[in-house]
C-alpha cells in the first residue's frame, strides 16, 4: 500500500523509520522502492535498470540519508525543506510530500546508479575488435597518450583534494569496509564483519553512504560547475580514496586480517 500522509508525519516526528511502526515502514520502504527502479529503468533500461535495483529498505536508506544528511544552499536541510513546502502549496499535502520526496529519489538514483554501474552500452575497451573477435583491443588502438590536458590535470588535483578530506572524516569502521570492497571481498564474510564491529547490512549502508558524503562534496564545494564536471569529480575522487584506503590499510594493524583474507589460497 502507498504511504498515507499520516504516515509521513509519523516518520517526521519520529526521525528514524526504524523508529516507526510496521505498517509506515513497510509503505515508505515500498516507496522508496518503486521510485529508484523507475528511475534506474529509465536510466539503465527495463532489465538492467530492474537488476541493479536495492533491496526496498536499501532504496529507503539511500532517500533518508540524503533527506537528513543534504541541505539546500541555504544551509536548510532536505528534511525541513520536504515539509515546509506544505505552506506554499495549495495541492494536497501527500502530492506535495511525495512529490519532493520523488525528486530527491531521482537524484539519489542519478548519484547511486553512477557509483556502482556503468552507462548503459558501456563497452570495455580490452574487448576484441573484428569480425571474429580476433584483432586487436580498443585500447591497443588507441593512439599513445600525449599528456593529459590542462583541465584533466585540474580535475586530478581537485579529486585528489577531495578524497583527502573524505578519508579524514572517516571513523576506523568506515575505513575498514573501504578497505574490503577495495580488496574485493564480500562485505558479508564474517573475518570483514569481525574487523569492522558491524553486521552485514550496516556494513553495506557504510559503503554506500562514503560514496554519497563523496557525491555530496563535490556538487557543495564546486557547486559553481555543471553536475556532469560534479560526478567527473566525484568518480576521480573515488577513485583516490580507493588508493588511499589501500596505502592506509598497510601500515594499520586493525586491517591485517582482510589482507590474510585475500592473500590466502581458496579451498
Amino acid at each position: 500500500m502507498p504511504p498515507t500522509i499520516e504516515q509521513w508525519q509519523e516518520w517526521r516526528k519520529r526521525c528514524a523509520l526504524l523508529r516507526c511502526g510496521e505498517p509506515t515502514m513497510a509503505a515508505l520502504r515500498g516507496f522508496a522502492w518503486l521510485r529508484f527502479q523507475r528511475f534506474a529503468r529509465i536510466l539503465l533500461g527495463e532489465a538492467e535498470g530492474a537488476a541493479r535495483t536495492p533491496s526496498a529498505a536499501d532504496c529507503w536508506h539511500l532517500l533518508e540519508s540524503r533527506l537528513a544528511v543534504g541541505r539546500l544552499r541555504s544551509g536548510r536541510r532536505y528534511k525541513e525543506w520536504l515539509f515546509a513546502r506544505l505552506e506554499s502549496s495549495d495541492d494536497a499535502p501527500l502530492d506535495v510530500i511525495q512529490g519532493g520526496a520523488t525528486l530527491l529519489m531521482r537524484d539519489v538514483a542519478r548519484y547511486t546508479l553512477a557509483m556502482e554501474a556503468p552507462p548503459a552500452g558501456t563497452r570495455s575497451l580490452d574487448v576484441p575488435t573484428g569480425r571474429d573477435d580476433d584483432g586487436p583491443s580498443l585500447a591497443e588502438c588507441l593512439p599513445a597518450a600525449t599528456g593529459a590536458p590542462p583541465e584533466q590535470g585540474e580535475l586530478a588535483a581537485h579529486a585528489a583534494a577531495l578524497a583527502e578530506d573524505c578519508f579524514g572524516q572517516l571513523d576506523l569502521r568506515a575505513r575498514l569496509v573501504l578497505l574490503a570492497k577495495r580488496l574485493n571481498a564480500p562485505l558479508y564474510h564474517p573475518v570483514v564483519l569481525t574487523a569492522a564491529h558491524t553486521s552485514r547490512t550496516r556494513a553495506s549502508e557504510i559503503w554506500r553512504a562514503v560514496y554519497q558524503r563523496l557525491a555530496a562534496m563535490a556538487r557543495d564545494r564546486y557547486s559553481s560547475d555543471d553536475s556532469a564536471r560534479q560526478l567527473a569529480l566525484a568518480l576521480a575522487a573515488s577513485d583516490k580514496l580507493a588508493e588511499i584506503i589501500f596505502r592506509w590499510g598497510r601500515a594499520e594493524k586493525q586491517a591485517r586480517p582482510l589482507f590474510v583474507l585475500v592473500e590466502e589460497p581458496q579451498t
